[in-house]
């Protein structure tokens, strides 16, 4: 069979061979000469005159393809899997001034520091690295990394980007599938991210969202980085108060689990570390962090491209479907915690403040 492509060239070169043969047909009749001869010399002038213009037709429809492919390798046309949108179909320009525009705040900074000249164009280097770095995320995994380590747990304007889109978005009914793989010293017990965090977490349930999040336990090299988590301690209780708070599901799961290759290939999971809203058992919108090896997130990504988020989504799956004799565990639940009224939300807050010390 001719596939759609190359049978749309075919019926270009059809109809151009027709118009070749009338073109020839009405020149005849213009001069005087009968429409059609049973002569060599005319029956020479129909098939060269044809043969010439049943290649315009064809060519004109290859030139657009190769325009329209130039501007997808350019800009990229993505299929936004958007909750409440109507537009599904949107360019990567934009998106790209975007960066670009927010951007531009590295090389005012560098420029009101007195910086010389120098520093102006490595500025300029580092803007335009990550562009390209930003339009490879945006083309190979549908996905934007954004330049804040804590975004949208400010409340303010720019927070409309990230994790206040989770929230705007959510509907009761929903649920939100997330791990937390980074060093919890850096992020659940650090008093500048934690209280927001849950802050952010307590607001999807009073919406009417469940919460399944996953922690990971016992690092086994962070302690020689000197960031060993108390695991018995602060942690520990941390983890208990998740599970104590009503619409969630807490589980642990002991990173030894992600670096044995029996395991691995047997659930085939990855330590990916991530916040997935997902609504009718179908992953709409996502945060994804890149975890380095001290336990920090030191690249946040905003996810919309929907094969991201379902791999996302299924090795969230496999995690939550490992045996508890390979390391996952599910926390039972002791003083429970209503925080969707002003006394339980307020208990919660407490209790968290207490573990931070």
């Amino acid at each position: 069979m001719v596939d759609t492509g190359n049978s749309t060239l075919v019926i270009a070169g059809i109809f151009s061979g027709i118009v070749g043969v009338i073109l020839t047909a009405v020149s005849r009749i213009a001069i005087g000469e009968p429409m059609f001869d049973a002569d060599t010399i005319v029956l020479s002038q129909y098939l060269l005159t044809t043969m010439a213009t049943s290649i315009v037709g064809p060519a004109v429809i290859f030139i657009h393809r190769l325009q329209i492919s130039a501007d997808e390798m350019e800009y990229g046309v993505l299929s936004m899997n958007w909750p409440n949108s109507n537009a599904q179909l949107t360019k990567i320009g934009p998106v790209r001034a975007k960066i670009a525009y927010s951007l531009r705040n590295l090389i005012e900074g560098i420029a009101t520091k007195d910086a010389d000249a120098k520093s102006e164009i490595v500025a300029n280097e580092i803007v335009h690295w990550t562009l390209h770095e930003q339009e490879a995320n945006v083309r190979d995994f549908g996905r934007i990394q954004l330049i804040s380590q804590t975004p949208g747990l400010s409340q303010g304007a720019e927070a409309k980007d990230t994790y206040q889109l989770i929230t705007e978005f959510a509907k009761r009914g929903d649920e939100i599938y997330a791990t937390a793989f980074t060093n919890t010293r850096l992020w659940w017990l650090r008093p500048q991210t934690g209280e927001k965090f849950l802050n952010f977490n307590l607001d999807l349930i009073s919406r009417g969202l469940g919460i399944k999040r996953i922690f990971g336990v016992n690092h086994p090299d962070w302690p020689r980085f000197n960031l060993a988590e108390d695991e018995q301690g602060a942690k520990k209780k941390l983890i208990e108060l998740h599970a104590n708070i009503n619409g969630t599901e807490t589980y642990t799961i002991e990173y030894n689990s992600f670096s044995d290759p029996m395991i691995r290939s047997r659930y085939n999971v990855e330590a990916r570390d991530c916040l997935l809203l997902v609504r009718n058992g179908k992953p709409y919108f996502g945060l994804e962090w890149a975890v380095d090896l001290f336990g920090e997130a030191d690249k946040v990504y905003v996810v919309f491209g929907q094969s991201q988020l379902n791999s996302l989504y299924e090795n969230l799956q496999s995690i939550l479907r490992i045996h508890d004799s390979d390391g996952l565990t599910k926390i039972p639940q002791s003083t429970p915690f209503d925080t969707k009224t002003d006394e339980g939300r307020q208990e919660a807050m407490q209790a968290l403040n207490a573990i931070l010390g």
